[in-house]
């Protein structure tokens, strides 16, 4: 059995209540620290709110690089007799997201009088030749022509179901043959950028068959109904093998549907 001393006991009696006395002291440290950050905050907010310091006074906003900020700005409704303190960042980026050209959004203040807004734009692939007319973009969300006229210098598709109900406006297209035609697209716009750019029209003949027209020249390329990403390689290893020699500017057609040949014809 230990025995304790009673110059022992008194020594850990002693070293407890010091213990005890600094932990004290530490939490009213911290809590004092606190209520006057706190403080500090009210007081800031009260005499910013007293003074008009927070009232809106510039909207700041990225990434928009087809959207005006006149449009934006429309869109939003905010004037510059807002409170800086009371605007309600999510509401302002649900409504940012809501128009059909804004993929994402991002609010936040920039104290004491700005609000700056971060957005990503839906990037337009192709012009879809229907009665309206409409944009859309890689995914496959319909997009109105924003200011009523031709603005990208992206290829139209044509030929295809022309059904209103398979493009609501600011939602994904219901057709599967556009959206086909999509995915056909954005391959050549990131792995074969020249070809897309060369790209005027893209159709559907009355064989099923998507159709490819140049821009330069209107070559046809015909691709076939089915296994496109294949049948642009094969055309980017035949463009290949006419190096400096010719182009496929020039060929009147260029037929890939048949397996293990490619069918040429020449303009006369």
């Amino acid at each position: 059995m230990k025995l304790f001393t009673r110059k022992k006991i008194y020594r850990k009696v002693r070293k407890r209540r010091f213990w005890n006395r600094t932990t004290v002291i530490s939490l009213l440290g911290k809590t004092l620290a606190l209520i006057s950050v706190t403080f500090l905050i009210v007081t800031a907010v009260w005499w910013g709110n007293l003074t008009n310091q927070f009232n809106l006074k510039a909207i700041q906003f990225y990434g928009n690089n087809y959207l005006n900020e006149n449009d934006l700005l429309y869109w939003l409704s905010i004037s510059e007799s807002y409170d800086l303190t009371q605007l309600d960042l999510q509401k302002i980026q649900d409504r940012l997201k809501e128009h059909p050209y804004i993929k994402t959004a991002r609010a936040s203040h920039n104290y004491p009088s700005i609000l700056r807004i971060e957005i990503m734009e839906r990037k337009p692939l192709a012009y879809l030749n229907h009665k309206p007319f409409y944009l859309v973009d890689g995914e496959g969300v319909i997009l109105p022509l924003s200011h009523g006229r031709i603005e990208f210098d992206v290829p139209y598709l044509s030929g295809f179901n022309s059904n209103p109900q398979l493009y609501p406006e600011g939602n994904k297209c219901l057709s599967n043959k556009v959206i086909e035609a999509l995915d056909f697209l954005m391959i050549a716009k990131n792995d074969f950028p020249d070809l897309y750019e060369d790209m005027s029209e893209v159709l559907i003949n009355p064989q099923d068959d998507f159709v490819v027209l140049l821009s330069k020249r209107p070559t046809k390329i015909i691709l076939g109904s089915e296994n496109l990403t294949e049948r642009i390689i094969i055309l980017e290893e035949f463009k290949s093998t006419l190096k400096n020699i010719r182009t496929l500017h020039d060929y009147k057609s260029i037929d890939l549907r048949h397996r293990r040949q490619i069918i040429v014809k020449e303009w006369v």
